[in-house]
Parts: structure tokens; sequence; C-alpha cells
């Protein structure tokens, strides 16, 4: 078996590839997302690179590969000669966004889910992941209110994020929204407020259930129910119109809070709406 690190360019690339077993099905998006991360100057040297067998086949680094091609960069690499066909090759077992944020696992699912709202979630890195939680408010909000209840429906992405968004926007201080959402999460209905005891009721006959996909009517519902001024509203009662106006509103505000990290090179600042009549 020999070793030597190589400088891969997208035609180096490309024949390596010519040589692929097919031993696994190659992911197209996960090549796109390491290809994302080549291009952003944010990939390393590790021991981790490209292996053949002794007939000379490509065994392993097959997405790497692909991402170099993608990407249209050139990357240094451990290339690996002359295994076995039947040795040990990694199983391509990925790691949690957990794990390599170092932040838990809530907290990274919903950082995830509200960048999927804005059409970034898909090819977003662990690096990345760690800036938003780490700099900015809607992040460190998100991690503030993924530790308070591991319930189905108020350790949801769209329940966290919701509150999350409610406050960075000050439709309620924090010290409101931290009693609110505990009172909701331990069913303490004496000391909820007239929303809030109807947003219970209406998950305990079953109108909100985050397993069904309604999840624009539920963050519309969230949203309302986490505006002070509708503290003493008797019914969380939402329209279509409302529905299409609060979710709107839920992305600009995602997109204002990330806007200014580097998520997406092509991304526009979006500004937070003016008005927040939607949520009132």
């Amino acid at each position: 078996m020999k070793a030597k690190w190589m400088d891969i360019d997208p035609d180096l690339s490309g024949e390596f590839l010519e040589r692929n077993r097919n031993i696994r099905n190659l992911d197209e998006r996960r090549a796109k997302g390491l290809a994302m991360m080549m291009e952003r100057g944010e990939w390393r040297q590790t021991h981790q690179g490209i292996a053949f067998d002794r007939d000379g086949y490509l065994v392993d680094g097959q997405h790497r590969l692909r991402a170099i091609q993608l990407s249209g960069t050139t990357q240094r690499m451990l290339v690996v000669s002359g295994l076995e066909s039947d040795d040990a090759i990694d199983s391509g077992i990925k790691r949690t966004m957990a794990v390599l944020t170092g932040h838990d696992k809530p907290t990274c699912s919903t950082i995830h889910f509200c960048l999927k709202q804005i059409g970034d979630g898909y090819d977003i890195s662990a690096s990345q992941i760690k800036t938003l939680i780490e700099t900015t408010q809607l992040g460190r909000e998100i991690k503030h209110y993924s530790k308070f209840s591991k319930k189905k429906i108020f350790g949801s992405a769209p329940f966290i994020s919701s509150v999350a968004t409610c406050v960075v926007t000050n439709l309620i201080d924090r010290t409101s929204a931290d009693k609110l959402f505990r009172d909701l999460a331990t069913h303490n209905y004496e000391t909820l407020p007239p929303i809030g005891k109807s947003l219970i009721k209406q998950i305990a006959i079953g109108t909100i259930e985050i397993a069904s996909g309604h999840r624009p009517t539920n963050i519309a519902r969230f949203i309302r129910v986490f505006t002070a001024a509708n503290a003493n509203l008797e019914t969380v009662r939402i329209s279509p119109a409302y529905t299409e106006q609060a979710n709107q509103w839920f992305r600009d505000v995602i997109r204002e809070q990330f806007a200014a990290d580097p998520v997406s090179k092509k991304r526009k600042r979006f500004k937070v709406l003016d008005e927040l009549a939607p949520c009132r």
C-alpha cells in the first residue's frame, strides 16, 4: 500500500472517477454540499482522501472527487493505492450537526428548519450553522428556547423558531416569553393568558399537529400567541390571508437576522417589515 499527497483538479478528478467501482451510489446533493464548502474556502486537508484497490479501482472518495468537478477548484488530498478489495473502507456514516458544531440537536435542527424556509437549508455546512448560533440574536434565542421542552409540539422547530422570531422583533419581551413557553409546555392552565388557554385546547382536540404537515398554519398560530398584544384574545383564530402574511413576516425576519452571515453569496439583504400588523 502506498500513500502520497496530490493536487487534484477537475480533470484529474474526472480520470479518477472513471475508475469508480460504484460500491455506493453517488449522491449529487451531498457532492454539491461539499462543492460549496470548497468554493467558500472551507475545505481542509485531513486523513480522509482518495483510495484505490490493487487493481486500480476507486474504492473511496467519489463524493470528494465529484465536488472538485462541481466547484472547479483544485484540492490537495491524500491518495492511497494498493488496498485489498475487501479492506475496510469508511462506510460513510455521517456525524451529526450536533457533534460537528458542539451545539445540541434541537438547536441545530431549528436553525436548519429556518434556513429551509428561505431556501438555504440544503447545502449549509456545520461551520455556518455554528456561526449563526453563536453570532446572531435569532441563533442565540433559538438555542435558549431549544432547552425548554422535548414535547412533540413545544420542542418542535416550528414552535421554537416562532417564539424566537417574536422575541428578536420585540413582539414580546424575553421574560414574558419564557414564562408563557414554560406554562404552555407544562400545561399550567391556571396562569396562562386567554390566548394560551385557547392554544392548549386546540392542541387537545387535534387542531395543531406537527406531523400533519400544516406547518404554515402552526407557525401563524404560534406567532399570534407569542405577540404580547394578543394575550387577552379568547381564541387563536387564523385566516388563510393571515397565515400567508404571518409566514411571509416569519421568513423576512429569518432573512434579516441571517443576512449578515455568509450563508449564501447571492442573498440580498431583506429588512424586517416596519409594520408588524400581520402578527397583531
